[in-house]
């Protein structure tokens, strides 16, 4: 599974190298933005217009990066 959410740059993160997702507040244009960051040290920001956009990436990239149970 990879994240192709850049495809403009030509860009795609598999969601087993994401190893942090976090929400920011919403700016004073209204975006709603979100912060990658992967186990390769890079880092970008998505930046949604509305805010339940960046809710529903949010949670499923949280539903397929977190391992719910320990082998």
């Amino acid at each position: 599974m990879v994240l192709n959410c850049l495809a403009d740059y030509g860009t795609q993160v598999p969601y087993p190298l994401i190893s942090l997702v976090q929400r920011q507040p919403q700016t004073l244009n209204g975006r709603s933005p979100l912060n990658f960051n992967t186990r390769t040290f890079e880092a970008f920001t998505l930046s949604f217009l509305k805010d339940t956009e960046a809710t529903d990436v949010f949670e499923s990239v949280k539903e397929l990066t977190v391992t719910s149970t320990l082998i």
